[in-house]
């Protein structure tokens, strides 16, 4: 019997667009004993138009699920370029799960932060 090939779905083409996810994310952390705080900005990067609108329609959704996500990381892990890169892996993953959820496909081609600051 033949067997069944999921066929890849179409990718968007055409450039780039972005939108930034505003106000920034401020997370506060207890680093032993030490009140410190990581402030992240960041943008969301699709081909279509469409799916940026429907990241600001679930962004409610998808602030709670970062925040949470963000607040689980250490403030030592931060610091370095593979921690950071680490974080920005899961929140793609995080909002592509809520994207899924909400529109059916993740959406969004990658995250990137504008801004980083931890103190």
């Amino acid at each position: 019997a033949p067997v069944a090939v999921p066929v890849a779905a179409a990718r968007p083409s055409g450039p780039a667009k972005y939108q930034p996810m505003d106000p920034p994310f401020v997370v506060n952390f207890d680093d032993q004993g030490v009140l410190r705080y990581v402030q992240i900005s960041l943008s969301v990067m699709a081909r279509d138009q469409h799916m940026l609108d429907k990241v600001k329609e679930n962004e409610p959704q998808i602030r709670h699920k970062l925040i949470l996500l963000f607040a689980g990381q250490t403030f030592a892990e931060l610091g370095t370029p593979a921690g950071k890169e680490k974080l920005q892996k899961k929140t793609l993953e995080e909002i592509q799960k809520v994207m899924i959820a909400e529109t059916g496909t993740p959406g969004i081609e990658e995250v990137f932060f504008t801004n980083f600051v931890m103190q």
